[in-house]
């Protein structure tokens, strides 16, 4: 196996070359040309071969040693290019993983793995480990059929439980078009760029392929395609919450089924076009520490872990101001039981915050927020064990990393 420590390559033309070369295989030749910072490790699992193969076919004495634009030849034995859409999936092993289970959850081989992670052994990986997985492949993403679909956009490619998914669609003039994820459908923006829409991954989403199904007809002509949506698993901790005999009353399960009820009725309406623009700020101060953040496992009183945190605490002490972190209209503001005082957001597009155990509610609902508006103070009410902010984000009735929406821009 070639060295871990030195597989980055000596480019004997990295200080003199300024051209940039096209990654190119010329198949008529069986020829690769050598680019800046491949290995020849990553061109050989490229055409699902061995790097010794590769450099015994090219009469490598030293396979540590490329150079920008050099000619390899490609093995007859080996398979066309298959270059990463969106580079490996990173994955850190859990209890009971083996190579063979990951590689048919990743739709992937064994030795693409090996290969893609410089390991020889199938049977020596270890809990904790972090490998990269070739999954995401270029011939994964379909080739849009001639008619009204012109464009499909989606980012990221390959997405961690608990993330938000950005869908852009460009489509002929009069087609009518739909976008279904998981299946439910999405409801759909439109600005001068065509379509656009953000569709929830759960935080207890199956890591592996997922699938984004996109419909548009015109003319009495319908065309279906089928977009792939990796998912990753994302780091989550396990918290055990011991809550007080005054509180532990609030897990009375009719009462968090009364307030599931008054919240699923919130969920279920939304201004059907987005009334946010740009990224969202946070409802405090983002010096204030992050005490749980969103997607934690939870137990409480020493119960089983069955559920998870689905929005972001901030240490805030009582009396901290709250503020709406996006152009929205109050949907909800008043007393819950399990989540105290409460405020929720809706911004339209199915996209709603939310805001539990406040000490005091600022805004009415129907009343319109503007980013930075006092809408309330942080407090203890509900279930809750001391002063802080429950912040969440919802698209749907699906939470989601809210802290996501402050680091990008939905559209």
């Amino acid at each position: 196996m070639i060295n871990k420590g030195i597989t980055w390559i000596v480019l004997a033309l990295l200080l003199t070359a300024s051209a940039t070369f096209t990654a190119t295989a010329l198949s008529g030749d069986n020829i690769y040309i050598v680019q800046k910072g491949d290995t020849l490790t990553r061109i050989a699992h490229r055409y699902q071969i061995s790097w010794r193969e590769l450099a015994q076919a090219n009469h490598l004495e030293n396979p540590n040693l490329l150079r920008i634009g050099q000619r390899l030849r490609i093995p007859e034995t080996a398979s066309s290019a298959v270059t990463p859409a969106g580079g490996t999936v990173p994955y850190r092993v859990q209890r009971g993983d083996t190579l063979s289970t990951l590689a048919l959850r990743y739709n992937t081989t064994v030795q693409a793995i090996l290969q893609a992670n410089e390991l020889e052994d199938p049977d020596r990986i270890t809990v904790g480990q972090l490998l990269f997985i070739p999954a995401v492949l270029a011939e994964d993403i379909p080739h849009l059929p001639l008619g009204p679909i012109q464009s499909v956009w989606v980012e990221p490619g390959v997405i961690e439980q608990g993330d938000t998914l950005f869908v852009r669609v460009r489509v002929a003039p009069s087609s009518q078009i739909t976008i279904t994820f998981d299946g439910h459908h999405l409801p759909l923006a439109h600005d001068n760029s065509g379509y656009w829409t953000v569709a929830p991954v759960s935080a207890l989403a199956r890591p592996g392929r997922d699938t984004l199904h996109l419909q548009a007809a015109l003319g009495g002509r319908v065309v279906k395609l089928t977009w792939p949506v990796w998912i990753v698993q994302g780091n989550y901790a396990v918290q055990h919450i011991i809550l007080p005999p005054a509180k532990g009353a609030l897990l009375d399960p009719q009462k968090l089924q009364e307030e599931r009820d008054v919240l699923a009725r919130v969920w279920a309406k939304s201004a059907d076009q987005p009334l946010w623009d740009g990224r969202f700020l946070t409802p405090v101060s983002p010096a204030f520490a992050i005490s749980a953040p969103f997607g934690t496992r939870r137990s409480y009183n020493g119960g089983p872990v069955n559920s998870y945190h689905a929005g972001c605490d901030f240490a805030a002490p009582g009396g901290t101001p709250v503020v709406a972190p996006a152009a929205g209209r109050v949907e909800l503001a008043r007393p819950l039981a399990v989540r105290g005082n409460a405020v929720i957001i809706d911004h339209g597009l199915g996209v709603h915050t939310g805001y539990w155990h406040l000490s005091s509610i600022k805004v009415k609902p129907g009343q319109m927020v503007k980013p930075g508006d006092l809408i309330g103070l942080v407090g203890t009410t509900g279930l809750s064990t001391g002063d802080h902010l429950h912040w969440e984000l919802r698209i749907g009735d699906v939470p989601v990393n809210p802290l996501v929406w402050t680091r990008r821009s939905f559209p």
